[in-house]
């Protein structure tokens, strides 16, 4: 379903310098027993929001108030020193916890109204024909948008890990 990819990188540094500068851009994740939904994450500088261990680390980008393109993608990898090369091995999963939230809410919510369609009196004027393919439009236009959305983010954060990484070569933390 393109909802998981795995990508490995390879990168010209050493661990102990990738695993520093990483840090370095990468802001500790809150608790999330008080999530943020109204995108109070953007106060610091640093674009990914995580934690960055020297085995393995797990990140994700930062929610902005003013950002429409919506990423839910969450990476996780694991690096191990080849040489000269850092060999970076990523896994990035689009479908978030989330999201599992937001399918559970629309099929509650649309069995709700479809059960309160098909017993009460007052719609039942309204012909059946047409309810039918309003809710057959509106269950599939609310699981299927987000599942695209979901996709997109999963591509996206593999250009924006791989952009970052290189980043990361470049411009080492001091």
């Amino acid at each position: 379903m393109k909802l998981l990819e795995t990508h490995t990188f390879k990168l010209e540094i050493q661990k102990d310098e990738f695993v520093k500068s990483l840090k370095a851009q990468v802001d500790e994740e809150r608790s999330e027993l008080i999530p943020d939904y109204v995108g109070f994450e953007s106060v610091k500088g640093n674009e990914y929001v995580g934690y960055v261990s020297h085995d393995n680390f797990k990140m994700r980008r930062k929610r902005r108030r003013a950002r429409m393109n919506f990423n839910v993608a969450e990476a996780k990898g694991t690096y191990e020193q080849h040489g000269n090369y850092l060999l970076i091995k990523t896994e990035i999963y689009g479908f978030s916890g989330k999201m599992r939230l937001f399918y559970l809410l629309v099929l509650l919510l649309d069995a709700f109204f479809v059960i309160v369609f098909l017993t009460t009196d007052l719609f039942n004027r309204i012909q059946w024909e047409f309810k039918e393919p309003f809710f057959i439009i509106h269950i599939l236009g609310m699981l299927i948008m987000p599942y695209f959305i979901m996709r997109k983010s999963v591509t996206t954060m593999i250009y924006e890990l791989e952009r970052e990484f290189f980043y990361v070569t470049k411009y080492k933390s001091s």
